[in-house]
């Protein structure tokens, strides 16, 4: 095995040990990115449903690691990221709806409104069918924020992907719906 270094870095108040080989490769508990080195070796006897949930969260927390990286300079976090999409695609959308389409409590959807309009990113107006209810809009910064955040995204999808043919991305893309769909059928389809 390669020579390590070794690098603390903070995360959530704890310190994390991390390893570092010659090339300067990431190495965490073992494993080379999300590649553990007894499925190279054709050795992996871990239980196959631990094996997809630990990649489940592997790739969840290094993407939501590099996607809060490249929204802390303007003040947006990856939940309110989603928002922004579902309202540009969903113009007048309401805070019901952004609940609903993102499985989110809508304490937590109120919370994300108002903090995204105090940075100028959204306007809401009542909605003069329901004066209980709001429509809320992307403004022009909102708007120039979602479409530079977009492509960051992009490229970081693109790297996920990276080896994978189109029709495999495609296969992988179905196939993590599909997935989501059953769990969500588990709860009852209910926020969580």
């Amino acid at each position: 095995m390669a020579a390590l270094t070794t690098a603390f870095r903070r995360s959530r108040g704890a310190v994390i040990k991390m390893k570092f080989d010659k090339s300067n490769e990431y190495m965490a508990d073992g494993c080379i990115g999300s590649r553990c080195k007894e499925i190279f070796d054709g050795e992996d006897d871990r239980d196959p449903d631990d094996s997809m949930r630990r990649n489940f969260s592997i790739i969840y927390r290094h993407c939501s690691i590099i996607e809060n990286r490249a929204l802390k300079e303007f003040g947006l976090t990856g939940r309110q990221m989603a928002f922004l999409k579902y309202i540009s695609e969903h113009p007048g959308a309401s805070q019901e709806e952004l609940s609903r389409s993102q499985c989110i409590d809508k304490g937590a959807v109120a919370k994300s409104v108002k903090d995204m309009i105090s940075k100028g990113y959204i306007s809401k107006k009542r909605n003069c069918e329901d004066m209980r209810a709001y429509r809320i809009s992307l403004t022009p910064k909102g708007s120039a924020i979602y479409t530079e955040c977009r492509k960051e995204a992009k490229a970081t999808s693109k790297k996920i992907l990276a080896g994978f043919s189109e029709e495999e991305a495609r296969s992988f893309g179905i196939l993590l719906s599909r997935a989501a769909d059953n769990i969500l059928k588990e709860i009852g389809g209910k926020n969580l």
